[in-house]
């Protein structure tokens, strides 16, 4: 009889010991979902995002807001920088759709263009929205809400190479229609890749030049964008030498950055029809590449 009654209050306290870890459990489970991927997180932040071209806009989403809603994990993404490095990590973060969503959408086909704390601005496609967040922790480690460090707050963009993942996102500009390929590119060894449409282009400092025409010997006074205006932009990395300039039809020209930035008026000119074709001073007619396209720093 003794027995049966240990027996009973043993398997009672098992039963009891066993509800209670799986209540712990449970909890610990819902904590890490709402609260455990926010953990290390500061209440506050020097960050936000403005939204304008919804149906509410314009609106500003501060860190707090963002740091209210719901965050998502992303885990083993990785990205390819422009000469083939990968790089792989966890990232925790916001859904950038649900920031967005706060400017209220427009209906029908739309596109995204997201400026940088520092200008620097990209067109994204609602694909590539749909499946990026703002990403406020990486590999556990909070990220800052500064352009220059390198743990920077970023938009993470899986399955696209690193030129598509932008730090500090400042500004959405939300567009109807699908987007538009950009008119010029510049890649390669720089800091910021650019996408840049025509009217990125003519916001740029215009500088003047002029060269003379062989057939007619006449002097052609030319204008445009100051093609060291755009490398400063992008931001030259150390070690690069040489602008390869490309055209449409696969075109291309070497000039070395040494002689470009021994131009102070060396541009980008701009078509009527908006084809654009590169000029630096003293270097040969054929260096000037019509139709250009992309610009690639090696």
């Amino acid at each position: 009889m003794i027995s049966y009654r240990v027996s009973t209050i043993v398997t009672v306290v098992l039963v009891l010991v066993a509800a209670a870890a799986l209540s712990g459990c449970t909890s610990s489970g819902t904590a890490d979902n709402a609260g455990g991927l926010k953990s290390g997180l500061p209440d506050t932040m020097d960050f936000s995002i403005e939204i304008t071209g919804g149906t509410t806009s314009p609106v500003t989403v501060t860190y707090e807001d963002m740091k209210a809603m719901e965050f998502k994990e992303l885990l083993g993404i990785y990205t390819v920088n422009s000469v083939g490095t990968e790089s792989i990590g966890d990232y925790i973060g916001v859904p950038l759709p649900s920031i967005v969503a706060k400017a209220g959408l427009p209906e029908g086909e739309i596109s995204y263009k997201i400026a940088a704390s520092d200008g620097y601005n990209l067109v994204y496609t609602s694909e590539q929205l749909e499946k990026s967040i703002v990403a406020f922790k990486k590999n556990g480690t909070v990220m800052k809400p500064n352009i220059n460090d390198k743990n920077s707050i970023i938009i993470v963009v899986p399955n696209e190479t690193n030129n598509m993942w932008m730090k500090m996102p400042a500004k959405i500009e939300i567009i109807k229609g699908s987007a538009a390929e950009p008119a010029l590119s510049v890649t390669g060894l720089t800091d910021n890749k650019l996408y840049l449409s025509l009217d990125d282009l003519r916001a740029l400092p215009q500088v003047s030049s002029s060269y003379v025409d062989k057939k007619s010997n006449e002097t052609v006074a030319i204008s445009g964008p100051s093609l060291n205006a755009l490398l400063d932009s992008a931001a030259i990395q150390s070690g690069a030498l040489e602008a390869v300039f490309t055209g449409k039809d696969g075109y291309n020209k070497s000039i070395s950055l040494a002689d470009i930035r021994a131009d102070p008026n060396a541009l980008i000119t701009i078509g009527e029809d908006g084809s654009l074709k590169n000029y630096v001073a003293d270097q040969p007619s054929g260096t000037r590449v019509s139709d250009l396209v992309t610009i690639k720093i090696v």
